[in-house]
């Protein structure tokens, strides 16, 4: 008895030692393939994929999906393109060559609050507006180019207006307003279900009107100035800009994740060109568009802007009034010390 005990334990031992070899081998192996580099980059992208686009509905229609990456042949994809970068290269090209800025003004008009309160106003809707992406985990759409435009005048609000930057990125975005007058036009609210979002949808795109009309009737004179009417090279430009923006970041991106950012992977379902010729009706359109919004809103703004008596127009520059009464001030004060200093030489000769 004793005998078979021990012979027991003996065989209890050599298991449970056989058990801790062979658990120490598999935490060895396992050890051996651990990369903390690479699992920490897979986790993140995963992370990253998570809460920027994995929320995005792919059964609406419109929005993504497999469906909607297949609408186009990749061939198809290719030629256009190709077709799109070279007018895009060829436009920024033959704007770049021909732009110009005029010199930052020493003297600025002094802001009476009414800008603060549209940089309140602005980024308060875009919080709003970006939260809702947080929330529904498709923080992908604010690459969309009414969001670009939207960042782009917090930061013409926002920046000191003392740079050749802030004129450059105001004369661009003014060629940029005519999607925001296409979403106003033929929204896409079918994504939109939450409490507000329609709301938010439509306040964002009427401040994106009205953001440069009061930069306008601020800065006629400063920095927030446009081009001659005759000029086309910022509308060139941002023609340019646009479409490389489209056809190489907004169609990758949409490809890999399968999202229809600013339906440059399919059609729009309030397109009115929509089918498979829409990406060629698109450049037309959208070139036309660039250059006619842009100029037809820089007129109309001038227009009322000089019949409520801001602006004037000299002959061959619009001016605003407040500078305008600066400069007669400063001239008024240049006679006065001319005449003082004619008074007072005729009284020292006269000694």
């Amino acid at each position: 008895m004793l005998r078979q005990n021990e012979s027991y334990a003996q065989n209890a031992c050599s298991d449970s030692r056989s058990g801790r070899q062979k658990l120490y081998a598999l935490y060895v192996g396992e050890i051996s393939k651990f990369n903390p580099v690479k699992d920490t980059m897979s986790w993140k992208l995963a992370d990253i994929g998570d809460w920027s686009y994995h929320g995005v509905n792919h059964s609406i229609k419109g929005n993504g999906g497999p469906d909607c990456v297949n609408f186009l042949s990749p061939q198809r994809r290719i030629i256009e393109t190709i077709i799109a970068c070279t007018i895009g290269v060829y436009s920024l090209y033959w704007g770049f060559k021909r732009f110009t800025l005029p010199p930052v003004p020493k003297v600025v008009r002094e802001d009476r609050g009414g800008k603060r309160l549209l940089l309140v106003l602005m980024c308060l809707v875009f919080g709003i507006e970006i939260g809702f992406k947080f929330s529904s985990r498709t923080v992908i759409y604010i690459l969309n180019p009414c969001h670009v435009i939207t960042t782009i005048q917090i930061f013409l609000l926002a920046a000191p207006p003392t740079s050749k930057t802030v004129t450059a990125l105001f004369r661009i975005h003014m060629h940029c307003l005519y999607g925001a007058i296409l979403a106003i036009l033929f929204p896409v609210l079918n994504t939109r279900k939450r409490c507000l979002e329609l709301e938010t949808y439509w306040i964002q795109h009427f401040l994106i009107l009205i953001t440069p009309f009061y930069l306008l009737r601020t800065g006629v004179g400063g920095v927030y100035t446009v081009e001659a009417l005759n000029d086309m090279s910022w509308a060139a430009l941002t023609q340019g800009l646009l479409f490389l923006y489209h056809f190489l970041i907004l169609q990758g991106l949409g490809m890999v994740t399968q999202v229809n950012l600013n339906n440059i992977i399919c059609p729009a379902v309030s397109d009115p060109f929509s089918g498979p010729n829409y990406r060629i009706w698109a450049m037309f359109h959208q070139s036309a568009l660039t250059l006619l919004i842009g100029k037809i809103y820089t007129k109309l703004s001038l227009i009322v802007l000089q019949a409520l008596g801001t602006i004037e127009w000299t002959g061959e520059k619009y001016v605003a009034m407040a500078a305008l009464r600066v400069q007669q001030l400063c001239s008024m004060c240049k006679a006065q010390i001319t005449r003082k200093a004619i008074k007072k030489d005729g009284d020292t000769h006269t000694d």
